[in-house]
């Protein structure tokens, strides 16, 4: 293959990055406007959370895709606002959980919708078939390099 035929925006591994990018940037300055001090990573986390509360760190980091070492210092943030306490596990002491606060769980009402809308503002114009088969393709590429 002649790596001089390749067009940039044909590469699907920077088709995905810089779409992934665009969708972080814009829900980052969602977040910002809106007046949260969260970043995407820890409203992930916090979504997670509301889905699924009293998880492993790992458990978070398997969801989020990032390692563990990743996710622990967003935790620490979320855990210095208030937003979610850790605690250790039942049936394995090394183990920490993650839970929601309160005044975590509070945030969904408010944090849901930002990305609600910053989803729709990124599907916007697109063929709801199209979407979906995009979606489906994608599913089968995680699934093709967690085989490799």
């Amino acid at each position: 293959m002649d790596i001089r035929k390749i067009e940039e925006n044909d590469v699907l591994f920077l088709l995905l990055d810089q779409a992934c990018r665009a969708i972080i940037r814009r829900m980052q300055a969602r977040l910002v406007s809106s007046g949260y001090d969260v970043t995407v990573e820890q409203w992930m986390i916090l979504l997670l959370l509301w889905l699924q509360d009293g998880v492993s760190q790992q458990y978070i980091a398997d969801f989020i895709g990032k390692d563990k070492g990743t996710i622990s210092p967003q935790i620490d943030g979320l855990e210095r606002r208030g937003l979610v306490t850790r605690k250790t596990g039942e049936q394995d002491r090394r183990q920490k959980l993650v839970f929601l606060t309160p005044v975590g769980r509070d945030l969904q009402n408010e944090l849901i919708p930002i990305g609600i809308e910053n989803m729709q503002e990124a599907q916007a114009g697109i063929d709801p078939r199209a979407l979906a088969a995009c979606k489906q393709v994608l599913r089968d590429l995680c699934a093709n390099l967690q085989k490799a």
